[in-house]
């Protein structure tokens, strides 16, 4: 993956910068944020320039000469296909995981190669350099294209001190563009000329070069009876080239030409010049196919042209376009990197979640890397995967990177008015989209909650999208955010569906500023619990009885063992394989207890019951809870148990006093839920 770029002189960014893309851990999807003007969109351009030569454009204070784009690369070396010899790839990348400020007198005196430097350790805490490579490769003014920014003259001296040749070194370039590609949506671009069949971008997004299709049909030898060319003789199946068939059934008729009009005792004869191509070539009809068969079929949507809709319609084609190639979870050719320009631009705020959401999935679902500039922050509440990278110009530039997961709860290190921005954002989204359409709301805590609310209740409650929120502070801070507006008698006429907020019952109580429902459940809050074996869907009253309840106390306490089984022995180290095997589901277990230290499940004898806190602590790990969920929906589908009778109790809230409308649905055709 791609992760993080040295940019010198290009645009806005003059002198060296380094720029953070992602560490990897958290995830390939990379959020640049900041107000306008100070380099979001310059990163994008400037890396799109590394791989598709898109031209320079240099900082007006700069040398030219010295400007350059040097992205760095972390590759699995098992999955890196290159012509240069592994011995060499194995010298770069040691050299550029190992090395320090001492190899050049200009990187302690530079900033941001340093910021490189510290950024590679990080890297290197979570990633083992036995099994991955990592390369910094540029592009220098005006066309130099394997340079190593900073680190150039002394890398190479470091290879051929090895007994090298440098000159190997040149095809360092072409390996990454092979391996990877970069598909670029600029917020200007014009959808239409990206949506064309013979578009370079749409042809990456499908993983196929329509020239090469072309080619290949022309070219392709087949085996056909020797009847079907009019054959009596040779082989009874033939080779077939459809661009040799060509040419010789057009050789066949010119010399038939030439004899019929030689018979006038004439030296008459159709032939070409000397040194002048005699046959068709795959270019000749490839180009006569790009024009007469691609150029003419334009995309439309409900039979309009794509150039015809509005600029948000436009842009909403060219999501669903992308979305619907990417999520086939195919192994593309190349590694693809997908960047995006301002997603939510000429975009009704409505439909911003929605997109989100999609491009969240299309790098965490499906596997592809998705960069990202945006102004809407909406995003920050709901998704947990990936980083957001902020600039700020204020004082030079400095760029500081957040994991998306740890953003909600970390807040107070953006600044204040994107923290508050975010969740005004979402609010415009939720409203938007009920005023639009008919959805119904689940908000939940957090993603393992997210999977089973929506494995449960997914096919009994129309149109839902549920909504993690990154623990119960932000549900309850959404619920309150959405209580005004939803209150008011206008907007409860104008909207469709429900929102229905779903918290734990946490050792720490968190209360709304008003927990009364709203008229026909429009807006509800809610917390599960769960005591002697009784299930109950509580207000978040302060005078309410309180027994700490999480959503996995609520599953059957054979299925859960089943799932944490499976997930120690996929994930777990050799102990606590071992240490499962001595563990059983206890006599009379209904549910998993995992609030109570698990206790569905105990030892086979005294001295693994009393390690039984091992398996505690790992399955309280916020990734393991993730893994479990996954695990345990598959054995739940494969059991052939119904639904349970706590998600009956949530159900039951979406089905009091529906008010009727006529709004069209669209909840069931386009996902609004992230993976």
């Amino acid at each position: 993956m791609l992760v993080g770029c040295l940019i010198k002189h290009f645009k806005i960014y003059e002198n060296v910068v380094f720029t953070p893309v992602t560490l990897g851990c958290e995830g390939s999807l990379s959020i640049f944020t900041g107000n306008n003007g100070v380099g979001k969109s310059s990163i994008l351009e400037a890396i799109n320039h590394f791989f598709n030569d898109t031209g320079w454009l240099i900082n007006n204070r700069a040398k030219k000469q010295d400007a350059y784009v040097a992205p760095i690369f972390l590759i699995k070396k098992d999955e890196f296909n290159s012509d240069i010899d592994k011995s060499i790839l194995e010298a770069v990348s040691e050299y550029f995981w190992n090395v320090s400020e001492s190899a050049n007198p200009t990187i302690a005196k530079n900033d941001s190669i340093k910021e490189f430097l510290n950024y590679r350790d990080s890297i290197k805490d979570n990633f083992d350099t036995d099994s991955y490579y990592i390369f910094l490769v540029g592009r220098k003014y005006p066309s130099i294209t394997n340079h190593f920014a900073t680190f150039d003259s002394d890398i190479k001296n470091h290879v051929l001190n090895l007994g090298y040749n440098p000159d190997d070194l040149g095809k360092l370039y072409k390996s990454i563009l092979d391996h990877y590609a970069y598909v670029y949506i600029p917020v200007e671009s014009s959808t239409q000329d990206v949506l064309k069949l013979e578009s370079q971008e749409l042809q990456e997004l499908m993983d196929k070069d329509v020239l090469d299709e072309i080619d290949s049909i022309l070219n392709r030898k087949l085996k056909i009876p020797r009847e079907a060319l009019g054959l009596d003789r040779g082989p009874k199946e033939v080779n077939f080239s459809p661009l040799k068939h060509i040419n010789d059934s057009l050789d066949k008729f010119i010399d038939e030409a030439n004899r019929s009009i030689q018979k006038l005792g004439e030296k008459y004869s159709f032939s070409t010049e000397r040194n002048q191509k005699k046959s068709l070539s795959v270019q000749d009809i490839r180009d006569r196919i790009l024009e007469e068969y691609f150029s003419i079929r334009a995309l439309r949507k409900d039979n309009k042209l794509i150039e015809n809709l509005s600029s948000g319609e436009q842009r909403i084609a060219l999501f669903d376009i992308a979305y619907s190639l990417l999520s086939q979870g195919k192994r593309t050719k190349k590694n693809l990197i997908l960047a995006i320009d301002e997603p939510e631009a000429s975009m009704h705020m409505s439909q911003c979640y929605r997109q989100f959401i999609r491009l969240s999935e299309i790098s965490k679902k499906f596997g592809h890397q998705v960069l990202i500039t945006t102004h809407w922050y909406g995003f920050l509440p709901v998704l947990d995967v990936g980083y957001i990278n902020h600039i700020d110009h204020s004082n030079g530039i400095k760029i500081t990177q957040h994991p998306l997961k740890s953003v909600t709860s970390e807040q107070k290190t953006l600044p204040e008015d994107i923290s508050l921005k975010s969740m005004f954002d979402l609010v415009s989204s939720v409203i938007g989209m009920m005023r639009s359409e008919t959805v119904n709301w689940i908000v939940c805590e957090g993603v393992d909650d997210q999977f089973y609310l929506k494995e449960f209740l997914g096919e009994k409650i129309d149109n839902l999208c549920v909504l993690p929120m990154g623990g119960i502070d932000n549900v309850v801070k959404l619920y309150n955010y959405l209580y005004t507006p939803l209150k008011e008698k206008p907007e409860e006429r104008s909207v469709s569906g429900k929102v229905v907020c779903i918290t734990d019952t946490d050792y720490r109580p968190v209360y709304p500023t008003n927990h009364i429902s709203l008229k026909n459940n429009l807006l509800t809050l809610r917390r599960l619990q769960l005591h002697k074996g009784e299930f109950e869907l509580v207000e978040l009253n302060k005078n309410s009885t309180r027994y700490v309840t999480v959503i996995e106390d609520l599953l059957d306490a054979r299925l859960f063992f089943e799932s944490i089984t499976c997930v120690i022995n996929n994930y777990g180290d050799e102990s606590l394989k071992s240490l499962i095997k001595k563990m059983k589901v206890a006599d009379g277990a209904i549910y998993s207890g995992f609030s109570k230290d698990l206790d569905s499940i105990e030892g086979l004898d005294m001295e693994s019951h009393k390690r039984k806190s091992e398996i505690v602590d790992f399955v309280s790990r916020h990734d393991i809870k993730y893994k479990i969920a996954e695990s345990y929906v598959t054995k739940f589908n494969e059991s052939g148990l119904g639904s349970p009778e706590w998600a009956e109790s949530i159900i039951e809230l979406f089905n009091k006093t529906k008010k009727s409308t006529n709004k069209s649905s669209q909840g069931t055709q386009q996902s609004c839920t992230p993976a």
